[in-house]
């Protein structure tokens, strides 16, 4: 038999092991979760896997294909458009780099506009992207949640009411909650598709100002949420951009404090980048803005990230940076609702101050903060735990304690595998990887082997 010119979708689409007829079922089934209404029949696929059509699919399609496959739609064998078509198709570059046209006026359209343009392009920035069985399984939950078929007169035009934008603050909360646990692997295409429901009410909906100020709120954390699933999941550029579209929210219902948040997690990102100025400079930025608007726990993440920032950046006052952190903490209530930082607690607060120690290299503080973090840690936060387990493998390797530290790498390993979804630990995982290589011992080799065959 000879080999289709379009080899390539044909591998990937055994790869899945399916047939053609049960790729056109899957592919009907992936865009439904990316609230797309289309399909393909067997003999497009087959025009398409015999060479038949190698040009670019309609947009549409394209998106489809690129999140049931995980690439982008030119290492799927079709021949891309002319790039000066449309120069925003592949505006995402390397962190750091400005990749929205985000040039829209800070106003109430503009803020709209700069809601559309990130739900529509972000999910391009999908390398690393893997859609499984829990984003099909927890799909139709949030759509239960949030019934957008009750929308449809908003949707057409008409009235928005408070209860619906507390019926979307629900599905958001779901979605969060569901990070927590299983991680971010499974959900940046549900988070965008709620975000793009809820803009389309944003857009389309008639709203008193009440209202609108509560959907404006409700869409920049709605942006947070999808900026943090796309940083677990390694895609920088399109966390940086959901991000700085949930600044322009913010901004637009003057909420500064929940504006102080959202630069919080910009500078953790350039933090974890290795980019100590800007780390240092949106964590002064947050610090400064949210000087009398934020609760003591908004103010003491603020300082933890900016200990980190001064830690990055070789700065000892990093140290008082962390002590006055964890005073703000004390001061605080987990009882305050109007609280962003929700999920600090003792634990966090532990974890998050040993991980600054350890950017000071004093991995012993570090180690001792970490277990202590570790023990306080909710069982459901799977996610949390695997991810501060490997950083105290980090700690324990820092300090020589090479058998500890393969023994709590290999416990955040157990939970990857088949409980925890998230790229950023893997990630993680193979920097420790690298600074076992000095060390040829049997449980580096062990370690060693099994990450292979499991990441």
């Amino acid at each position: 038999m000879a080999v289709p010119r379009n080899h390539v979708l044909t591998t990937q689409r055994q790869a899945l092991h399916v047939t053609q007829e049960g790729f056109c079922e899957l592919f009907g089934r992936t865009a439904h979760m990316l609230g797309m209404n289309l399909g393909v029949s067997v003999r497009s696929i087959a025009r398409w896997e015999a060479g038949e059509i190698l040009t670019c699919p309609l947009p549409d399609y394209r998106r489809v294909l690129e999140a049931l496959f995980n690439l982008p739609i030119e290492e799927l064998g079709f021949t891309l458009p002319d790039p000066n078509h449309n120069a925003h198709a592949n505006n995402f570059t390397a962190y750091g780099h400005q990749l929205m046209e985000l040039d829209q006026p800070w106003t109430h359209d503009g803020a709209i506009d700069a809601i559309v343009e990130v739900s529509e392009k972000a999910p391009l920035d999908r390398r690393n992207f893997t859609v499984l069985s829990g984003a099909a399984l927890s799909a139709p939950v949030l759509a239960w949640m949030c019934d957008p078929q009750s929308f449809q007169p908003a949707l057409n035009g008409r009235r928005v009411t408070m209860p619906m934008v507390r019926r979307i603050e629900q599905g958001t909360k779901f979605l969060r909650d569901l990070d927590s646990e299983t991680g971010s692997g499974d959900l940046l295409e549900m988070t965008n598709t709620h975000l793009r429901f809820v803009t389309s009410l944003l857009k389309h909906g008639s709203y008193t100002e009440p209202v609108g100020h509560t959907l404006f709120s409700a869409v920049a954390e709605l942006c947070r949420v999808a900026g943090w699933v796309c940083f677990d999941s390694n895609r920088h550029a399109a966390a940086q951009s959901y991000w700085l579209a949930g600044l322009r929210a913010t901004h637009t219902v003057e909420n500064r404090a929940f504006g102080t948040h959202i630069m919080g997690y910009l500078s953790e990102q350039a933090f974890c980048a290795g980019n100590a100025q800007d780390a240092l400079q949106l964590a002064q930025a947050a610090q400064a803005s949210g000087k009398g608007v934020t609760t003591y726990r908004d103010a003491a993440v603020t300082g933890m990230r900016l200990a980190w920032a001064q830690a990055l950046s070789g700065e000892k006052t990093y140290a008082n940076m962390l002590n006055r952190a964890s005073a703000l903490f004390e001061r605080g209530s987990p009882a305050d609702e109007t609280t962003h930082a929700y999920w600090m607690d003792e634990a966090a607060l532990a974890c998050e101050t040993g991980r600054c120690f350890l950017e000071a290299n004093q991995p012993q503080q570090a180690a001792e903060l970490l277990r202590q973090g570790l023990s306080f840690f909710s069982p459901s936060y799977l996610r949390e735990h695997a991810y501060w387990l490997s950083v105290l493998a980090t700690a324990h390797l820092r300090q020589r304690e090479v058998e500890q530290a393969c023994a709590v790498a290999s416990q955040a390993l157990n939970l990857l595998t088949g409980q925890v979804n998230s790229p950023r630990i893997v990630n993680h995982l193979h920097d420790f990887q690298q600074e076992l290589t000095p060390y040829d011992v049997p449980c580096v080799r062990e370690f060693t082997e099994r990450a292979r065959q499991l990441l």
